[in-house]
Formats: structure tokens, sequence, C-alpha cells
């Protein structure tokens, strides 16, 4: 969840596992609200995700570009001996993924 606020403009939701519960014919019983803090300015968050998006167009994650990966992204590469990649997307679905060398 560390990388998520970035995705989401410096906002942490926090995950809960019930969306919605309905009865035998259809009604709404309950229905969450999630929770949202703001942890983050947003103008520091622009800062930190154009960080991350550089390691994507000339870092040590370009080679995942010149494999003709084109979609809008930024990521952080491990350290020597790690070479996963978190991943945010800022698509339609925002999400979070990890890459990893094999």
């Amino acid at each position: 969840m560390p990388y998520t606020m970035y995705a989401n403009k410096g906002v942490v939701v926090k995950p809960n596992w019930i969306k919605m519960i309905r009865s035998s014919r259809g009604t709404s019983i309950f229905e969450s609200q999630p929770e949202r803090s703001q942890v983050l300015d947003p103008r520091v968050n622009y800062l930190i995700v154009d960080l991350l998006q550089e390691v994507m167009r000339t870092g040590t994650a370009a080679g995942v570009r010149s494999r003709g990966f084109t979609l809008p992204a930024a990521g952080k590469t491990g350290t020597s001996r790690d070479a996963g990649l978190p991943v945010h997307l800022e698509a339609r679905v925002r999400g979070l993924g990890w890459l990893r060398r094999q």
C-alpha cells in the first residue's frame, strides 16, 4: 500500500473487504464508505510521481519502454540484488503491480 498514494494524488484510502451487503430481495443493507486521508501535499506528490516516471523514461527501467511497454507508468527500481520494479499506472484503472526480471 505504500505506493498507492502516489497514484491517488497523495490520498491514502484504507482498504476494506466488504463493499456492499444486499438482502435476498436485492435491497442494499450496508454500503461501505472508504476512509480517505490526504497524507501528502498534491504538489509534492506531483514531484515524486514525476521522479518515478523518469525512472521509466531514462533511468534503470528504461528497458521496459524499449520492449514495447507504452502505458503511462512510474516505478522505483530495486537494489543490485533485487531488480523488482513497483509500477503504478494512471489509465482508466489505477493499479499497482510488480515487475521482476527473471
